[in-house]
């Protein structure tokens, strides 16, 4: 997003996708790349920064919510339900600073 921090921006994603209000870390954890596939079948190479988000608040509404659902896992089923191994591994291996 344009003009905006990079966790900023992650946070304003969050909401948009899936109603998460929060406060997101400054610091990622990471970053990985995959091939997103348009609907004319061309792939985009993204690369995506990795930002942890303590949720606040959930949103009844939100942007996207006609496109998306909002369900709640483990961290271990989290990464179980990624493609991405680079994700997987962060959802794995991540631990909230305390």
């Amino acid at each position: 997003m344009k003009f905006r921090r990079p966790h900023k921006a992650a946070a304003q994603e969050a909401f948009e996708e899936a109603g998460v209000i929060g406060k997101s870390e400054k610091r990622p954890i990471g970053v990985y790349e995959y091939d997103k596939v348009t609907d004319d079948g061309l792939a985009i190479r993204c690369t995506v920064t990795v930002f942890p988000l303590e949720v606040r608040h959930l949103g009844r509404t939100w942007p996207e919510a006609s496109e998306r659902d909002r369900r709640w896992f483990s961290q271990t089923e989290a990464a179980e339900r990624v493609d991405e191994p680079q994700l997987q591994d962060m959802l794995r291996t991540y631990r909230p600073s305390a």
